[in-house]
């Protein structure tokens, strides 16, 4: 903490530790609401229609990574370094949206025609397309861009706002089995009320106007934003995919189990999400004026959330039999083991947002990032396709957790490379 106000002004340390807050309440009231309604649903629908809808909603995270083309991330640069101009961000986010919106029509055909030629995506045809729903919701949404203004008390007001209907309608209309599309349904509409809130807040509050974008800002910002899709595509791939793979070996029902301990594993990762989010753009300012100074944050910010995850790991992992079952509502041995198997990707997770994310995208290195993420993909595809044949969800989730450590290696390996070879503008 004494090398973050060293390396932070005063003033600066103001700002940061308010973003900090709002982010955190943020993140809270994001990562509590899956805590509050996962085990009302799951007692609801039962863990074979929850694996349905895990299934739907895995599906549906592909679709949006191909639609969103990395500008989740990237855009977060491009608003911090021109924060202070609203027709230069007006520009910025009309011409990400009208990408991203473009893409998102492609996306949708195609779910509409794999449809008819996939059994487990026809049978329940009508719950992924309203899962699809999800993904409009999330791009209109544009939180990067209030990430990237630093005014992320703004999201609070929206996730408030879609996080409280989807409570009041998940608790008021869901009641039996026979109403497990509802799920995703209510979800959709809650996240879509909050979008068109987004889209109001965005022009009344930062004086953003949408306009048509140019050809020339089209093609320059598909290239740009290409590396850093194929890497999101890519990390998407190995987090997303093993839900979809698992279920051509296992039934439903063991879907469900996977798919829980799994969105348990993703709330304790977004517990880091207040600080690393706070930072990434504070860091994308600072870098233009000091290398060094940049560097610094990102070492003393990846030395504190390693040993944070080190210490919540310990923790899950001698409750995780309690957790499992407040979840589930029964005794699981299998969702236990698998909760252990991976929470050492708390850990992994954080370090690789930090190193690839933070450091890698805003040091000229997104390239070898997206290589490394898309090895990373390959690999877990190979490993989970062979260990789910043979050891079903276990062997999913510890694909999982080797392709994360992989990553890691790559990552950290090349951070270590390339401080050393750059003396100049490193540490020594």
């Amino acid at each position: 903490m004494k090398l973050f106000k060293k390396i932070i002004s005063h003033p600066e340390r103001n700002s940061l530790f308010l973003n900090f807050t709002n982010y955190g309440i943020y993140s809270l009231s994001l990562y509590i609401v899956p805590l509050i309604t996962l085990p009302y649903i799951i007692r609801v629908v039962g863990l074979e229609k929850f694996g349905i809808i895990s299934l739907a909603l895995a599906v549906s995270n592909y679709l949006r990574i191909v639609a969103d083309y990395g500008w989740s991330t990237l855009g977060v640069q491009y608003i911090a370094r021109k924060q202070k101009s609203a027709k230069e961000t007006s520009t910025i986010i009309s011409t990400i949206l009208t990408i991203q919106l473009l893409l998102m029509m492609v996306t949708f055909i195609s779910l509409a025609g794999i449809g008819y030629f996939i059994p487990s995506v026809h049978s329940e045809y009508f719950v992924f397309l309203v899962t699809f729903g999800l993904v409009p919701s999330y791009l209109l949404t544009a939180s990067w861009f209030y990430v990237g203004m630093e005014k992320v008390k703004f999201l609070n007001y929206i996730n408030f706002l879609a996080k409280g209907l989807y409570l009041f309608f998940i608790f008021f209309f869901l009641r039996n089995e026979d109403q497990y599309y509802l799920v995703p349904v209510l979800n959709s509409i809650s996240l879509f009320i909050g979008a068109l809130f987004s889209i109001i807040l965005m022009r009344q509050s930062f004086g953003i106007r949408f306009q048509i974008p140019t050809v020339e800002n089209l093609k320059s910002f598909l290239k740009d934003g290409w590396p850093i899709f194929v890497s999101s595509f890519a990390g998407n791939f190995y987090r997303n995919s093993n839900i979809i793979i698992l279920a051509f070996f296992v039934a439903h029902p063991i879907v469900g189990i996977y798919a829980a301990a799994d969105k348990i594993i993703r709330v304790f990762q977004g517990t880091f999400a207040p600080i690393t989010q706070t930072l990434y753009p504070y860091i994308s300012r600072i870098m233009s004026v000091s290398y060094q100074r940049a560097e610094k944050a990102i070492i003393a910010l990846g030395s504190l959330m390693s040993i944070i995850s080190a210490i919540i790991i310990t923790i899950i992992f001698f409750t995780a039999e309690w957790i499992m079952y407040l979840i589930v509502d029964q005794h699981t041995v299998l969702g236990t083991l698998l909760l252990r198997i991976g929470i050492p990707t708390i850990l992994f997770g954080v370090v690789n947002y930090i190193l690839g994310i933070i450091y890698m995208t805003n040091f000229g290195l997104k390239q070898y990032y997206s290589k490394a993420v898309l090895m990373t993909g390959l690999i877990n595809l190979i490993l989970c396709t062979s260990l789910s044949n043979y050891f079903g969800a276990t062997g999913a989730m510890l694909s999982f957790t080797i392709s994360e450590f992989s990553l890691l290696l790559m990552l950290l390996g090349k951070t270590v490379r390339t401080l050393r070879t750059q003396p100049e503008r490193g540490l020594s």
